[in-house]
């Protein structure tokens, strides 16, 4: 036995052995997509807080109008574009708040008290959604989606066109693309 044991480890010295002298392997080249937050300067103008503060608005109540219909609609296809438009808008909500909070060197984003996003739903129609089921809630509920994604889309054009900070232009090309698509979808729900 110790024989055989002795055979082995010689085995693996001459094998180590050989494999030192072999040139080393290249490195392995690394990819990586960009961050949606980049190391740049958090430089940013009037435009991009704007675009900030409003999509915030405009973000939670999409979330909160995607997570009434599973429990409102009947309709299958309505309640999957919920649970994407709550999933994707929370993302891009937590990416904003980090923003603003750049933007504001640490102090927490807040926007003045009383004072709506344009575009954002008022409290009787978020009341009536609440209140609804069936088919008179999906067809409120695709209205009012409708309206807080032209809102957004109505945001993110206008960062594009004079926004400063790179990490909120990238978003807003990212928002535009993923809204207009929702929006074809829900016209084409509405019928």
């Amino acid at each position: 036995m110790r024989a055989l044991f002795s055979m082995a480890l010689v085995a693996v010295a001459a094998s180590v052995g050989a494999c030192s002298s072999q040139t080393p392997a290249p490195a392995p080249v690394q990819t990586s997509a960009a961050p949606v937050i980049t190391e740049a300067p958090a430089g940013s103008n009037a435009e991009d807080t704007t675009f900030g503060t409003d999509l915030m608005q405009l973000q939670q109540q999409a979330i909160q109008l995607a997570r009434l219909a599973p429990t409102r609609s009947s309709n299958s296809d309505l309640v999957a574009l919920a649970n994407t438009v709550a999933t994707g808008q929370q993302s891009e909500s937590d990416t904003v708040k980090v923003l603003l909070v750049q933007w504001n060197d640490g102090a927490s984003p807040s926007a003045a008290p009383g004072t709506a996003a344009p575009g954002a739903l008022d409290p009787a129609t978020v009341g009536r959604l609440e209140s609804l089921h069936g088919q008179e809630f999906d067809t409120l509920w695709l209205q009012s989606m409708l309206g807080l994604h032209r809102a957004v889309i109505d945001l993110a054009q206008t960062e594009i066109a004079g926004g400063r900070n790179v990490d909120a232009q990238t978003l807003a090309k990212s928002i535009l693309a993923t809204r207009q698509a929702q929006v074809q979808q829900m016209q084409q729900m509405v019928g």
